[in-house]
């Protein structure tokens, strides 16, 4: 089994989605994205643009079942994958009830 080149820190297991979103940054910036994965404290979001490390974010989602969430946290990780990047943002409050409505 192959070593992973990172320490684990998760507490929650994400679930896989594909979620259309968009963002703002400090009230200047705004794009779209694409989530891929969520859990109670975070998400997995793909976007053309890289997102600053630490940048406190807004979002919104519209969930399968059409219910439009808006949330805050802050971008902890972003990586070029091909010709999209991959974010990491936590949220600022654990969302243990909504999770419920997007899966």
């Amino acid at each position: 089994m192959a070593k992973r080149a990172f320490n684990e820190k998760r507490i929650f297991d994400r679930t896989v989605c594909s979620m259309p979103g968009s963002y703002v940054l400090k009230d200047i910036s705004s794009g779209t994205f694409v989530c891929k994965d969520i859990s109670p404290k975070g998400l997995g979001i793909e976007t053309t643009k890289p997102l600053p490390l630490d940048a406190k974010v807004r979002i919104e989602i519209t969930t399968k079942k059409k219910v439009p969430l808006m949330l805050e946290g802050k971008v902890r990780w972003s990586r070029k994958e091909g010709d999209s990047y991959r974010v990491g943002i936590e949220f600022n409050e654990p969302l243990f009830i909504l999770l419920s409505l997007l899966i």
